[in-house]
């Protein structure tokens, strides 16, 4: 099938006009869902967000407790005289037992008091310089210096006097206890903890900081981080895996953490599987859809138009056992189209019978006619052949023996038409040969001269191989004479040539005859009118060089 004849189809045609019609049904559907994805996605966002936050619940508010310690202890610490500090120091680890100690340096970082108690000795760090360049609130993680290979979590807050810092608070926290504090719970198996400071130090992990620095994005720093809190992301940790993370703010100003979770875990992966789902749904019901109207179509219409087509081919090729056409369960209107057919189909067959017997009977009454011309001929020519048995006079014996020919020549053009009854031309060359035959019959072979013919296939119309057969008829009639005698050795030659597409020539020669025919007699009387029935030409010769007659007409289309 063609592509032109493909997409003209009922089929095709009409699959295209439900995906026209589907489609707004469709674009909306995948509008919707987009929506819902995005809402689900900034729900699921938000619920992973406070996860997060969940989960460091108890570290966060170990800082912001101390933070607030600190704070407290900032806003009266100047008003206090030295010899109370270290007391006063020495009460508030006693009080809070995961604060390890408590220190107040000047501007410079040089100790004006601190706790008696354990001491972790920090202040000649180079993390610890750099806190003493802030001037807000800070938490870090120093090494203390003092005590090899441990750290401690140190809570900074600035003291300020007419606008200008005056010293610091430093209250530092147990490493060990704040990583204990940032605990994952038994739920959130696979979630990863990182407490980070604004100047992307890592403080604590929910694993040893070795191991938590590979659950770190790949494709961002960790300075670049702080960007990103209150948003979720997809991304590669260094360790390859894929992850998703979730940066939200932990203590303002000071401290963010940053959760993340292995992919198997997210309802974000659902989401994203519903999402996929809900846009697929609207193509496979175009594609049931288009489906369903294709099956449809093809039992309810297609398959009975096969049907009614191929009965009508069937009908038209003459095959009559179709009718009458029996669809099985058809619509209404293919129920319609089968009726119009069955009585269509009805009214030619009886149509057809009418006029089969109208022929029959035209055929006996032709038959009749046929048979009465037939014996009339035949009822004439012995009519003739009697009267020419009594007559004496010799000429009058000529002429009656001349038009019996005449007679017989009518008859043998009946015949011939009558045997060909069918044909829409006829064959000019095999009538003539019938008419020379007859000629000889009437003759008789002893006396007849030697004919010979050259006849090419020209087929003409009854309307002018009437007029020729007598033409031709005639003019041997006209050479033989009355006995046959006197045409010579040479004998008469007839031939008949397609001069072109549109013309034929007709030639009777006979070299050694004397054949003088007056423009008078019967017989030239004929030869002219067969001539201008045939709307032809003649040229004659006669005289010494025998007689020659060669007539050129328009063949009729």
């Amino acid at each position: 099938m063609s592509m032109k004849k493909y997409f003209k189809s009922i089929i095709v045609r009409i699959a295209g006009l439900l995906t026209l019609a589907m489609l707004p049904l469709g674009l909306i559907a995948v509008y919707q869902t987009r929506v819902v994805v995005e809402d689900a996605r900034t729900m699921s966002s938000a619920a992973l967000m406070a996860r997060t936050v969940a989960a460091a619940s108890e570290e966060r508010e170990l800082i912001k407790n101390t933070l607030g310690i600190a704070e407290g202890l900032a806003s009266v610490m100047p008003e206090i005289p030295r010899l109370r500090c270290v007391d006063i120091l020495d009460a508030l680890v006693s009080d809070h037992r995961l604060i390890l100690s408590a220190a107040y340096v000047d501007e410079n970082g040089e100790p004006i008091c601190r706790s008696s108690f354990e001491v972790a000795d920090f202040s000649i760090s180079r993390s610890f310089s750099e806190v003493l360049d802030r001037e807000d609130p800070f938490v870090s993680l120093v090494p203390a210096k003092n005590l090899p290979g441990r750290y401690v979590t140190v809570a900074t807050q600035p003291i300020f006097q007419s606008g200008a810092v005056t010293g610091y608070i430093l209250l530092s926290i147990s490493h060990a206890q704040a990583n204990f504090a940032m605990q994952v719970p038994e739920e959130e198996e696979g979630l990863q903890l990182i407490s980070i400071n604004l100047d992307g130090d890592l403080v604590t992990a929910s694993t040893p900081l070795d191991v938590a620095r590979q659950f770190l994005p790949l494709g961002r720093t960790v300075d670049s981080l702080p960007q990103f809190i209150g948003r979720t992301f997809r991304d590669v940790s260094r360790s390859g895996e894929d992850r998703f993370y979730a940066i939200v703010p932990m203590i303002d100003d000071a401290l963010y953490l940053v959760g993340s979770w292995p992919l198997g875990m997210l309802p974000e992966e659902q989401s994203r599987f519903q999402a996929t789902v809900a846009v697929l749904f609207p193509i496979l019901m175009w594609i049931v859809g288009i489906g369903v109207a294709m099956f449809g179509m093809r039992q309810l219409v297609v398959n009975h138009i096969a049907e009614l087509r191929s009965a009508m081919r069937r009908f038209a090729l003459g095959e009559r056992d179709v009718v009458p056409l029996t669809l099985s369960s058809p619509p209404s209107e293919i129920e319609e189209a089968q009726r119009a057919f069955n009585r269509m189909a009805l009214l030619i067959n009886d149509a057809e019978k009418r006029r089969e017997q109208d022929l029959q009977e035209k055929e006996v009454l032709l038959r009749e006619v046929h048979h009465r011309v037939k014996n009339n001929l035949q009822h004439i020519a012995s009519l003739i052949n009697l009267q020419a048995r009594k007559v004496r006079s010799q000429d009058i014996q000529n002429f009656l023996a001349t038009l019996n020919r005449r007679v017989r020549g009518l008859g043998v053009l009946h015949r011939y038409m009558y045997n060909t009854p069918n044909a829409a031309t006829v064959s000019a060359a095999e009538l003539i040969e019938a008419v020379l035959t007859d000629l000889r019959d009437a003759y008789g072979t002893a006396k007849l001269p030697k004919i010979t013919t050259d006849l090419e296939p020209v087929e003409l119309f009854p309307d002018q191989a009437v007029p020729l057969s007598l033409l031709m008829s005639e003019l041997v009639t006209e050479v033989l004479g009355a006995d046959g005698s006197g045409v010579g050795d040479a004998g008469i030659h007839v031939a008949l040539r397609a001069v072109d597409e549109d013309r034929v020539s007709l030639l009777v020669d006979a070299p050694d005859a004397r054949v003088e025919v007056e423009d008078t007699a019967i017989g030239g009387q004929l030869i002219r009118a067969f001539t201008r029935q045939l709307g032809g030409t003649d040229e004659t010769l006669r005289g010494d060089t025998g007689y020659r007659v060669r007539i050129e007409f328009k063949r009729q289309s």
